[in-house]
């Protein structure tokens, strides 16, 4: 038996982890999601068949994550959270900057 809360929840895991993606982004694309599969399931689809189509009509990851990218600072802006994100990307490439070194060292 298909469960459109387990797929969504599992599609949106997928998405969670990038930074693209604002929670705010996350709730409006799964909104988007449900109401699609609603619409599908009211001219006569079936749960999952529906679920499928509205995954489709998304479109690929890629295309979602470039789109999303192009407005991301400026949401940060709008938020004043942009010198978070500067931080933590700062010390993302502290830390990918000090592995690469041990890495050098070890070989």
């Amino acid at each position: 038996m298909f469960d459109l809360d387990k797929a969504i929840a599992a599609w949106k895991r997928t998405l969670i982890y990038n930074r693209a993606f604002l929670g705010d982004d996350l709730d409006e694309l799964e909104q988007h999601v449900r109401d699609q599969v609603e619409g599908l399931r009211a001219e006569g689809m079936s749960v999952e068949a529906a679920f499928r189509a509205a995954m489709r009509e998304m479109g690929r990851f890629d295309t979602a994550e470039a789109e999303y990218r192009k407005v991301y600072w400026g949401k940060l802006r709008r938020r004043r959270e942009v010198i978070h994100e500067l931080i933590w990307r700062g010390s993302m490439l502290k830390n990918y900057r000090s592995l690469t070194n041990s890495v050098v060292d070890v070989v």
